[in-house]
């Protein structure tokens, strides 16, 4: 009796989600067998637009598949251990996929199932497709020859149909294996309106009559008849009703130890129904009986006068078997429709909105101070799913943010600066973009309600560049990572637009030295003998882009002539340092010794700590000061009387007491030069 499946109606899930049949479910799915008893039934799944995992594979033996992700499985199991992998039996829809989809459960009864496993069962072809042998043990395989096809019946399914002309089934390379049969089994379905069809036959192609057939003979009755050159060692004719009918007819013939037995839709002709023109029913002749067998086919028999008999019509479900059948055997052979049972479940995947894809590879690049912008990602590739969506955002995190409008993110068309606040349009496709900065990590998301299309995003993901406008950058690694994307659909559940993304390059920031600069060397003027004169910020300075001013070290290298120069009031000499950190906090100053000198200077390398120093030279301007007034010192005196001639004179300082008495001055007058004129009188 045929294994009952049972099964609810049609099912529903949704897109990209799991069904589960299950009695917890109340779907769940069960076969039962009347008459099963420690019998194994077979049950065969199969599943379209998706994959089938059984709940559990114990107890099971499988023929295809192996009970998870399988579109198609066949196992083996007592009927409690089929319900017990059948409770649970997880459909996964394809990827993607929305739409019908349709189970099919197919059962065979145990009784039928051990005549397919059977170790006697040599060779068996069901013509699905092809004529490949199905038994288990070695592989028999045939070959369609001539235009031998396999068609769909709609009775038995997928069967072999032949033309009559010349096609048939070559089994030739498989004649060995049967050669030396000496009892067995033949059975088969046929279905034809002519005369002299074979069903089977095996031969020998050197001789005449040399075979071993089953075909329907010249009034349409089945025969079996072995012949060795010519001689006719057994023919079986069945009398009583022909079958070449065009309807699907059951036929087998048996030879065993007690003798050979024909049967047609499993029932035996007896022996009033039987004509045997050579031999009779105890008569043993098989497959030994002919000697240089060379040939196999189904569909023709062949002997040294070539083809003959080909069959015209459909054949299915040739078995051949090397021992003999029972009698219960043969009739569950042709009761094989009645010992399965198919069902199927329509199962209808119903769309959701997907979340979008977008996949890239992160370039790792390394940005230099001072360089170009560099790369961020490559082979990008970016999805909607669903057809018609567009891109409605992009998120995108930079750890590291240190330095301020410095670090820019250049993306569709537009540079943007990492700072807290900020926000406008991109340049290429009109994106909305706002810029937040927390602890560092700079946050920056894209946005355009129409959405732009999957090849503007990767166009745009692959031009995502990173540069640093610092010229001291901080040298630490700033991890650019893509967090989000947004598709136009629905975001209802169980629909999802949005994706959660972790692709992350890495830039490696690297900072140059910048050597220092001498801004400021306009040098300092002081009064003969001052001290404690400022040298400022004014008059010398250094600057550096990379370092502060207390790191910016003047070192002496030659120090005034003509005074001294002092820290924080004490004397600096060679090789004596100060910073910028002192000319700017006003700790450095000057003293000049007094001497009677114009100028004064001091040498000095500056440096900050990396790379070359700078040397200059400061220049000191010194103002003379006049020490004392001169004063004028005569005991000469000059008298004239009236009338007489005038004289003028002046007076001159007497160079010997110069020299010895530089501060003061000696005069005397003249003692040439007077005038002879004669002044008037009261003059």
């Amino acid at each position: 009796m045929s294994p009952v499946i049972s099964l609810s109606g049609a099912q529903t899930t949704n897109e990209d989600t799991n069904l589960v049949f299950s009695t917890a479910d109340g779907n769940a799915i069960t076969i039962s067998e009347a008459d099963a008893g420690a019998g194994t039934p077979e049950v065969t799944l199969t599943v379209t637009d998706g994959t089938l995992t059984l709940g559990g594979t114990a107890g099971l033996t499988f023929a295809s598949g192996d009970g998870a992700a399988d579109t198609t499985m066949t196992f083996r199991g007592t009927v409690a251990a089929i319900n017990a992998a059948l409770n649970g039996l997880t459909y996964t829809p394809t990827s993607n996929y929305n739409g019908g989809s349709t189970l099919t459960l197919s059962s065979l009864d145990s009784t039928l199932v051990s005549l397919n496993i059977d170790a006697y069962l040599h060779s068996r072809y069901i013509f699905e497709g092809n004529a490949n042998d199905v038994a288990p043990g070695t592989t028999q395989n045939g070959t369609l020859t001539n235009g031998a096809s396999t068609v769909s019946d709609v009775t038995r399914g997928q069967v072999l149909n032949l033309d009559g002309t010349d096609d048939y089934v070559d089994l030739s390379s498989s004649v060995a294996s049967l050669a030396g049969l000496t009892y067995g089994t033949i059975a088969g379905w046929i279905k034809v309106n002519g005369t002299f069809e074979t069903i089977f036959s095996i031969s020998d192609t050197a001789d005449p009559g040399s075979y071993v057939a089953l075909f329907l003979g010249a009034s349409g009755y089945l025969t079996f008849e072995v012949l060795e050159n010519g001689v006719a060692q057994l023919a079986v004719y069945r009398s009583s009703a022909a079958i070449n009918d065009g309807n699907w007819h059951h036929v087998a013939v048996t030879v065993g130890a007690t003798g050979n037995r024909l049967y047609v839709d499993g029932v035996q002709a007896s022996a009033g129904q039987l004509t045997y023109n050579t031999g009779n029913a105890s008569t043993l002749p098989d497959f030994s009986y002919v000697t240089s067998l060379d040939a196999m086919a189904i569909g023709r028999t062949v002997d040294s006068g070539g083809g003959k008999w080909h069959a015209t019509g459909r054949l299915d479900e040739v078995r051949l078997y090397s021992r003999a059948l029972t009698g219960g055997e043969v009739l569950t052979l042709a009761n094989d429709l009645n010992l399965s049972d198919t069902d199927t479940v329509a199962i209808t995947v119903s769309p959701i909105n997907d979340e979008p894809t977008l996949t890239a590879t992160g370039t790792n690049p390394t940005f230099t101070e001072g360089g170009s912008a560099v790369d961020l990602f490559g082979t990008v590739s970016a999805s909607t799913v669903e057809a018609g969506q567009t891109l409605t955002r992009l998120d995108f995190t930079v750890s590291n943010v240190t330095d301020g409008s410095a670090e820019q993110i250049t993306v569709d068309g537009t540079t943007i600066q990492l700072v807290n606040g900020g926000s406008g349009t991109t340049a290429t496709n009109a994106m909305s973009y706002t810029v937040s900065v927390a602890s560092g990590t700079a946050t920056v998301s894209l946005t355009k309600g129409a959405g732009i299309t999957t090849a503007q995003m990767q166009t745009l993901v692959e031009g995502m560049t990173y540069q640093n406008t610092s010229q001291d950058p901080t040298a630490a690694n700033r991890v650019v990572t893509l967090t989000r994307l947004d598709d136009n659909g629905s975001n209802s559940a169980p629909n999802d637009n949005t994706a959660t993304l972790a692709i992350t390059p890495t830039v490696s920031v690297n900072a140059v030295n910048d050597e220092q600069v001498l801004a400021t060397n306009t040098g300092l003027t002081v009064a003969e003998n001052s001290s404690g004169t400022l040298i400022s910020n004014t008059m010398l300075a250094s600057t550096d882009v990379d370092h502060g001013p207390a790191q910016l070290v003047y070192t002496l290298s030659a120090v005034p002539a003509n005074g001294t120069l002092r820290l924080n009031g004490t004397a600096l000499g060679v090789s004596d340092t100060f910073t910028q950190d002192d000319l700017d906090n006003n700790r450095i100053r000057y003293d000049h010794n007094g001497s009677e000198t114009s100028s004064d200077s001091f040498a000095f390398s500056v440096d900050d700590g990396s790379g070359t120093t700078t040397a200059g030279s400061f220049t000191i301007t010194v103002t003379p000061v006049n020490d004392n007034a001169p004063v004028i010192s005569s005991s000469a005196s000059v008298s004239m009387a009236e009338g007489a001639p005038r004289c003028s004179a002046s007076l001159r300082q007497m160079p010997m007491y110069r020299r010895a008495h530089p501060a003061t001055a000696l005069w005397r007058a003249p003692t040439r030069g007077c005038s002879a004129s004669t002044p008037a009188a009261g003059r």
